[in-house]
């Protein structure tokens, strides 16, 4: 069946975050055969009066918290035949949807999950994640993609039943790592990946911008992480945990990777 529309613009907010994205919603909303979807959680009477002159564009008031339960309900209610789960605090360059939406065509056959290069908003040469050239998609290289960079084709996550796990994420008690999980539940059903090693959007790359202490729920749930990898795993708790030890100076992020390792992911499915 045809969907109506290629691609779905999925961004997840908070309520008090929700004016801040309306320049950006403003900007690509008459971008053709784009949907653009907004989940907003936590959000009151006056946002969605704020929102009234938007018309065509689809928000979803929920009454759930969790960004994993947002990127769900994104993936349950788009209707484009990919979705692109994105954050309240990105900017896409409007020239770039014409451009994805050109790489989609090319490789949609090929592709059940797109990934995508992410730019810093301060300085557009600098990229926000460094990766090394791949060209075959291995378990370990899932550990460090972002959700943001992820472009997912829907029939593939309607059929295979993949989805995020809304235990862990923000808004959780263990506020990380659930795009791992999705994407290795995503490998596991067999899913397609494809590298586009161009950058599409813009996010903050300043040190305030991005997580800067790692607490001892996020060391847990990253040690349930490593608990896929089986005996693998354990280099992995042997790298966090020099890393993170040195970095926090904590012998706590230590336990934490080892508690989350011994419980395994299922203990917080």
């Amino acid at each position: 069946m045809n969907h109506p529309y290629k691609l779905t613009l999925a961004f997840s907010s908070m309520g008090n975050r929700l004016l801040s994205l309306l320049p950006l919603i403003d900007k690509l909303k008459n971008c053709a055969q784009v949907e653009i979807l907004v989940i907003v959680q936590e959000g009151t009477e006056q946002h969605k009066k704020s929102v009234e002159n938007f018309s065509g564009i689809k928000f979803i008031w929920s009454g759930t918290i969790g960004l994993s339960r947002s990127r769900n309900l994104a993936l349950e209610t788009a209707r484009g035949d990919y979705v692109w789960m994105l954050d309240d605090d990105v900017d896409i360059p409007i020239d770039h949807i014409s451009l994805l939406l050109s790489e989609i065509d090319q490789h949609s056959l090929e592709a059940d999950i797109i990934r995508v290069r992410v730019g810093c908003t301060e300085n557009p040469q600098e990229l926000y994640k460094r990766y090394s050239k791949i060209t075959d998609i291995r378990k370990l290289h899932l550990l460090k993609m972002n959700s943001i960079e992820l472009i997912v084709r829907r029939d593939f996550v309607q059929q295979s039943g993949v989805r995020f796990n809304q235990n862990i994420g923000l808004g959780t008690a263990f506020p990380g790592n659930e795009e791992a999980h999705f994407l290795i539940d995503a490998m596991d059903m067999g899913a397609k990946f494809l590298i586009i090693d161009r950058v599409y959007v813009y996010h903050s790359c300043c040190e305030g911008g991005r997580r800067k202490a790692e607490s001892n729920a996020i060391m847990e749930i990253r040690g349930a992480t490593a608990s896929r990898f089986s005996w693998l795993g354990i280099p992995l708790i042997v790298y966090w945990g020099s890393r993170y030890l040195l970095k926090e100076k904590r012998i706590s992020v230590v336990f934490s990777l080892l508690k989350g390792y011994c419980r395994g992911y299922k203990g917080y499915k």
